[in-house]
């Protein structure tokens, strides 16, 4: 007992203690102290670390980002200026129409009145002649025939075949050539105090474009002629006519068939008329009088011909 005193005496006794779970036996304060400034230093020196690292990376993605900044800006340019670009293209579309539109007006003007000029628009050749909207040989021309053939044997007396007279100018001829496309044409004639009149009759074209081109008709007629106080009618008369269009005695026509000649001109080329008739049989001839009485043994039809040929030239 004295021994178990003595030990009670020098201290008391210590009850060992169990150690949570929930702490380490490093958990004291100082430790936790420790370690807490422990901390804060690496995250300050990590949070230089890391400004450091954005700066560095600010400056080398810098131009990266301003030319990823810049095509937004370009983009609202064009969609603030897209408005003005539409109309713009709208604007520049209408001038262009107008412009071919205009071009077109400008050449239809020109070209009609080209065309209309060249209609319209007198010619001289060296014959003197004007041209007007009618090319020719279409237009209103005279003859001044002259007689250089007469043979009377289709009748028994040569008187009843007369080829009138030219020293008057009574046989001049006023001719009307048409033509309703180039390759056909009509004639008529004014009354003449000789030459049968002539309407619309048909003329064909010969040797076209040659030298020797020519206008041509023939037209079956009863002649009438005077004779002796009495009036006489030959019957089956052909009456026809030679126009040529390119030549005048041994020249050449001044003139084609694309110049146009203005109210009535002298015919530029030969001209060759004739009224011929040929008999094989003796024919009766009627003659009447003044009152037109039959006046019988006036005038007999006899074998033979008859022929007034005249011509221009000369």
């Amino acid at each position: 007992m004295s021994h178990g005193a003595n030990v009670l005496a020098r201290g008391a006794l210590r009850v060992p203690q169990r150690q949570s779970r929930r702490h380490s036996r490093y958990d004291g304060f100082e430790g936790r102290g420790s370690m807490a400034g422990r901390t804060r230093e690496g995250e300050a020196q990590m949070a230089k670390e890391l400004q450091r690292w954005a700066d560095e990376s600010m400056e080398t993605h810098k131009p990266l980002m301003a030319a990823q900044m810049e095509p937004d800006k370009s983009d609202r340019r064009r969609e603030e200026q897209a408005p003005w670009y539409a109309h713009r293209s709208r604007a520049c579309r209408f001038l262009t129409l107008v412009g071919v539109g205009g071009l077109v007006l400008v050449a239809l003007v020109v070209g009609l009145s080209v065309g209309l000029k060249d209609r319209g628009t007198p010619v001289s050749t060296s014959d003197g002649l004007n041209n007007s909207n009618t090319a020719f040989p279409v237009g209103t021309f005279s003859l001044q025939p002259r007689l250089i053939h007469r043979s009377s044997n289709c009748v028994s007396r040569p008187s009843a075949w007369g080829c009138g007279s030219t020293d008057d100018g009574s046989m001049a001829l006023h001719i009307t050539v048409s033509a309703p496309d180039t390759n056909h044409f009509s004639i008529s004639s004014k009354p003449s105090s000789y030459f049968p009149t002539l309407t619309n009759v048909a003329m064909g074209r010969m040797s076209a474009n040659e030298p020797d081109e020519r206008l041509v008709f023939t037209v079956p007629l009863n002649m009438t002629v005077e004779s002796a106080g009495a009036r006489c009618t030959i019957p089956d008369v052909r009456w026809s006519a030679a126009l040529y269009t390119k030549r005048r005695g041994e020249q050449d026509v001044a003139m084609s068939v694309d110049v146009k000649v203005r109210g009535e001109v002298e015919w530029p080329g030969d001209a060759q008329l004739a009224l011929v008739k040929a008999s094989t049989v003796t024919e009766h001839v009627e003659c009447v009088d003044e009152e037109g009485r039959r006046v019988n043994g006036q005038v007999e039809g006899t074998r033979g011909t008859c022929e007034c040929i005249y011509s221009n030239d000369g």
